[in-house]
């Protein structure tokens, strides 16, 4: 992780629900990385739209883990 450019993310850091990159819809939020101890670090911040809220429900209540 230490070679890892994130710089191409951080300009646009969108989170995709499913990898939809093709639709404005599929945005459920935008995240700020991080390298941590050889790890890749990400902190979500859930957009305010129906299916990010239902993402986050799912989060919050420890249904989703990983995204």
């Amino acid at each position: 992780m230490s070679g890892m450019d994130l710089g191409r993310y951080r300009r646009n850091p969108v989170v995709l629900d499913t990898h939809d990159r093709f639709s404005a819809g599929s945005v459920i939020g935008k995240a700020s990385v991080k390298v941590v101890d050889r790890q890749l670090e990400a902190t979500i911040t859930f957009a305010s739209t129906a299916r990010a809220e239902e993402t986050w429900q799912l989060v919050k209540g420890g249904f989703l883990r990983a995204l």
